[in-house]
């Protein structure tokens, strides 16, 4: 149930962004080929130490914070948009939850000027609460007990792909993964990693297949293009990336700011 509630309110972040502009213009973006889907089960040994080192970063990288823009696009519409802004993220330890926030500033549209548009998303490690400004309205989800710990940004559950912390064996069991060295072209200093998604698991995770691109000696993200069932093209980039800041627990609890619309929404036990 804390997973579906999860995926089905990032969903919101472009149905959202949608509502704000109903007037936006039209395009036809060049969405990138899904690549062919692996035919063996078994990992090469390169994958494995790709992976293997994607789990060891969640141990040496406490937090990340980096700042973000997030394109989606859609290629039956036509239409794609782009928001900028920031993200952080806290893991969890042995006496606090794992938190994250993500702050949007800006939205922009092909051949439309960059506008304000800020939305927040932050998960206290119990609540998420999202917040509209340009509307006033906060909602707040409970998606986890008290004293319950969860992973909210497990690949293809969270908000963003992000690949940081990510168990080996969790991978390995969702999806076939290959990973290789970066090609000409793609981000500089990175390996790949691709993902594709296990016909069994396709209607509970929130892509088909997932290219991603991660600093070889960090193991922290650069990029992500993702691949949804509805054909949605997403692609995250990460700019100036920072772990192990120290981090205050407010940046990730949104306050009822007064004269908005809040609406609480409990665990659903």
């Amino acid at each position: 149930m804390v997973t579906a509630v999860v995926l089905g309110v990032f969903t919101c972040l472009t149905g959202c962004a949608a509502a704000e502009q109903t007037n936006r213009p039209q395009t036809q973006p060049t969405p990138p080929t899904a690549p062919a889907e692996p035919s063996s089960q078994r990992a090469s040994a390169f994958t494995m130490r790709l992976l293997e080192d994607l789990e060891a970063a969640g141990e040496k990288h406490k937090t990340i914070r980096a700042n973000v823009t997030y394109k989606v696009e859609n290629p039956t519409l036509g239409d794609s948009e782009q928001r900028e802004g920031w993200v952080a993220f806290s893991r969890s330890t042995k006496t606090k939850p794992a938190k994250f926030r993500v702050h949007f500033d800006t939205l922009s549209h092909p051949r439309g000027p960059k506008k304000r548009a800020r939305i927040d998303w932050a998960f206290d490690g119990t609540w998420l609460t999202h917040a509209v400004h340009k509307t006033r309205q906060m909602t707040r989800y409970q998606i986890a007990a008290k004293g319950q710990k969860i992973e909210p940004l497990r690949v293809g559950k969270g908000p963003f792909p992000i690949p940081f912390g990510q168990k080996r064996d969790y991978i390995l069991k969702h999806f076939e993964a290959v990973g290789r060295d970066a090609a000409k072209g793609e981000p500089a200093g990175t390996v790949y990693l691709n993902l594709t998604t296990r016909p069994r698991f396709r209607k509970d995770l929130g892509f088909v297949w997932l290219g991603m691109w991660v600093d070889a000696a960090t193991h922290l993200p650069v990029r992500t293009i993702s691949h949804d069932r509805s054909k949605n093209i997403t692609t995250v980039n990460f700019k100036d990336v920072r772990s192990n800041e120290k981090l205050k627990d407010a940046l990730f609890e949104m306050p009822r700011p007064l004269g908005w619309t809040v609406t609480v929404k409990p665990l659903d036990k």
